[in-house]
């Protein structure tokens, strides 16, 4: 049992070591109270900031739809805490968040932060390049121009172990929110930046606690059968953990689902899916495309914006070549058909010669029929 002994040893002292580097088992910081900000650390840049009293604050967006609001750092050591958490309350019209900030080199750097109702934080030791004496910092909003979000409790927390743990597992459980993307990718975290993940510290505990049971075995504390035993139930135990977060976002994602799109029509649903424009376009276009048997082609530079636009076109005539030219060869094109372009395009349409371009390979008589701020229609001549 020697052999099994010292391995065990060895193993348990690399998990530590490990856990120790990637500072799973930080300490207390330099700093040891936090730091609130006030009314008068707040920059409004952009848009507009209205107290609300007990450090609440009320933040309407631009008409741009943008609201900047910088946080007044320069005599606040932000190297020195672990985190940076604030309350958010968003408005229906808010469609992104990020926390801001200048690097050594002086150039800004964005990190997105979730959009949904709760409390949000920054993870500022997974910043390698995040200056500990910084004057810009900021917390910058996007969406609908004049939109409004609320905010509170907006503070500098030190860098403590429970800090840390309360941040890890708020972030495993906080809802995240989910988009196209989502169906491809499960991060597990409602903030990217946290340095403990459910996946690498659930592995890294069970592999911590497996061999604890290998080396009790090793010392005949356990019999054998014991320690399989106990091996066993701790990989399941953490598989049903990484499980059950998984299926507590999956529930989340349903509801959220249900409350967004329940007894909606088509078009308001594309627009709840954040594809304003791309419906736009297709309600534009879905009117004029005649008998079932037009043939209208997509054309986009954008491998998505194209399958997009082709899906919400469909079941009509469409073409689209996915991984291929923007048009089909120019003998392909006849009177009446329609090109639908979406940005973006190498397509150009010149008004004084009546043509759609295609620079490099032809150009065909065409004439415009529908048009938005992101595509237009055209109908072949």
């Amino acid at each position: 049992m020697r052999p099994v002994l010292i391995a065990s040893i060895a193993t348990i002292a690399l998990l530590l070591w490990l856990a120790a580097d990637a500072e799973l088992l930080q300490g207390t910081g330099p700093a040891s109270t936090e730091h609130r900000f006030h009314a008068a650390d707040l920059n409004p840049a952009t848009g507009r900031l209205h107290s609300l009293g007990s450090d609440r604050y009320r933040v309407t967006l631009d008409g741009n739809g943008f609201a900047v609001l910088e946080l007044r750092t320069a005599n606040t050591r932000i190297g020195d805490f672990g985190q940076l958490v604030f309350l958010l309350q968003p408005g229906p019209g808010l469609v992104r968040s990020d926390f801001v900030w200048r690097t050594h080199g002086r150039q800004f750097r964005m990190l997105e932060l979730p959009i949904s109702d709760g409390e949000r934080s920054v993870d500022l030791n997974s910043l390698n390049d995040l200056p500990p004496a910084l004057a810009a910092v900021a917390l910058r909003f996007q969406g609908d121009a004049g939109s409004t979000l609320e905010i509170s409790g907006l503070a500098l927390e030190p860098d403590t172990f429970s800090a840390k743990l309360a941040a890890t597992v708020g972030n495993w459980l906080s809802p995240l929110g989910w988009n196209h993307a989502s169906i491809n990718a499960h991060l597990g975290v409602a903030n990217a930046g946290i340095a403990s993940w459910p996946v690498p510290l659930t592995a890294w505990l069970c592999g911590l606690l497996i061999a604890v049971v290998v080396l009790l075995m090793a010392l005949g504390v356990l019999s054998a059968q014991q320690a399989l035993t106990l091996a066993t139930t701790v990989f399941i135990g953490g598989w049903l953990l990484l499980d059950a977060l998984w299926l507590r976002q999956l529930l989340h994602r349903a509801d959220s689902a249900l409350q967004a799109f329940r007894g909606q029509p088509e078009y308001a649903r594309r627009v709840a899916m954040g594809d304003q424009s791309m419906a736009e376009l297709s309600a534009r276009i879905q009117p004029l495309i005649g008998e079932s048997g037009q043939r209208i082609f997509v054309s986009s530079a954008g491998d998505y914006q194209g399958m997009r636009l082709a899906w919400y076109l469909y079941p009509h005539n469409v073409y689209w070549l996915r991984d291929g030219p923007e048009l089909p060869g120019q003998e392909y094109l006849h009177k009446g058909d329609l090109v639908a372009v979406i940005a973006p395009s190498t397509l150009r349409y010149l008004p004084e010669e009546g043509v759609l371009a295609w620079p490099g390979h032809y150009q065909v008589a065409a004439t415009p029929v529908a048009s938005t701020s992101t595509g237009a229609l055209y109908r072949v001549l």
